[in-house]
Protein backbone atom coordinates (compact mmCIF):
# COMPACT_ATOMS: atom_id res chain seq x y z
CA UNK A 1 0.00 0.00 0.00
CA UNK A 2 1.28 3.22 -0.56
CA UNK A 3 1.49 6.02 2.15
CA UNK A 4 0.36 9.35 1.55
CA UNK A 5 0.98 12.58 2.74
CA UNK A 6 -1.47 14.64 4.65
CA UNK A 7 -0.88 18.27 5.11
CA UNK A 8 -2.94 20.89 6.80
CA UNK A 9 -2.11 25.02 6.38
CA UNK A 10 -3.09 26.64 9.14
CA UNK A 11 -3.58 30.99 8.03
CA UNK A 12 -5.01 33.48 9.21
CA UNK A 13 -6.99 35.53 6.57
CA UNK A 14 -6.58 33.83 2.85
CA UNK A 15 -6.12 37.20 1.60
CA UNK A 16 -3.52 38.58 3.54
CA UNK A 17 -0.35 38.62 2.08
CA UNK A 18 2.17 36.10 4.29
CA UNK A 19 -0.94 33.52 3.97
CA UNK A 20 -1.10 34.21 0.05
CA UNK A 21 2.64 33.89 0.06
CA UNK A 22 2.75 30.66 2.23
CA UNK A 23 -0.18 28.95 -0.12
CA UNK A 24 2.17 29.93 -2.72
CA UNK A 25 5.06 28.76 -1.64
CA UNK A 26 3.59 25.53 -0.23
CA UNK A 27 1.98 24.88 -3.54
CA UNK A 28 5.00 25.34 -5.74
CA UNK A 29 7.03 23.29 -3.31
CA UNK A 30 4.66 20.30 -3.45
CA UNK A 31 3.90 19.87 -6.65
CA UNK A 32 8.15 20.49 -7.64
CA UNK A 33 9.34 18.00 -4.62
CA UNK A 34 6.62 15.65 -3.56
CA UNK A 35 5.98 12.29 -5.35
CA UNK A 36 4.00 10.14 -3.54
CA UNK A 37 0.29 11.12 -3.39
CA UNK A 38 -0.90 13.75 -1.09
CA UNK A 39 -3.75 15.74 -0.02
CA UNK A 40 -3.69 19.30 1.28
CA UNK A 41 -6.53 21.53 3.40
CA UNK A 42 -5.88 25.07 4.41
CA UNK A 43 -7.64 25.92 7.41
CA UNK A 44 -8.37 30.06 7.95
CA UNK A 45 -8.56 30.14 11.58
CA UNK A 46 -9.88 33.66 11.30
CA UNK A 47 -13.30 31.38 10.23
CA UNK A 48 -12.84 28.55 12.04
CA UNK A 49 -11.22 29.41 15.38
CA UNK A 50 -12.34 26.95 17.43
CA UNK A 51 -10.54 24.52 14.68
CA UNK A 52 -7.53 26.37 15.71
CA UNK A 53 -7.81 25.75 19.39
CA UNK A 54 -8.48 22.31 19.08
CA UNK A 55 -5.74 21.96 16.58
CA UNK A 56 -3.48 23.84 19.45
CA UNK A 57 -1.95 26.49 16.55
CA UNK A 58 -0.72 29.46 18.36
CA UNK A 59 0.87 30.95 14.90
CA UNK A 60 0.31 31.26 11.66
CA UNK A 61 0.93 30.05 8.79
CA UNK A 62 1.52 26.64 10.09
CA UNK A 63 1.70 23.56 8.37
CA UNK A 64 1.05 20.55 10.05
CA UNK A 65 1.71 17.05 8.00
CA UNK A 66 1.57 13.58 8.86
CA UNK A 67 2.66 10.47 6.77
CA UNK A 68 1.98 6.86 8.20
CA UNK A 69 2.67 7.22 12.01
CA UNK A 70 5.26 10.39 11.58
CA UNK A 71 3.71 13.87 12.03
CA UNK A 72 4.94 17.30 12.22
CA UNK A 73 4.68 21.07 12.36
CA UNK A 74 6.23 23.92 10.67
CA UNK A 75 5.22 27.69 10.99
CA UNK A 76 6.50 30.04 8.03
CA UNK A 77 6.32 30.98 4.70
CA UNK A 78 8.10 27.99 3.18
CA UNK A 79 9.93 30.09 1.11
CA UNK A 80 13.57 28.28 1.84
CA UNK A 81 12.05 24.85 -0.36
CA UNK A 82 15.13 22.97 0.71
CA UNK A 83 14.63 23.18 4.19
CA UNK A 84 11.16 22.50 4.40
CA UNK A 85 11.85 19.29 2.23
CA UNK A 86 14.56 18.03 4.82
CA UNK A 87 12.34 18.30 7.35
CA UNK A 88 9.56 16.32 5.74
CA UNK A 89 11.63 13.41 5.72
Amino acid sequence: MVEEYSFCLYVAGRKAPNSIRAMKNLEKLLRNHITLPYSLEVVDILEDPDRAESDRISATPTLAWQIGKQRGRLVGDFSNSEKVISFLR
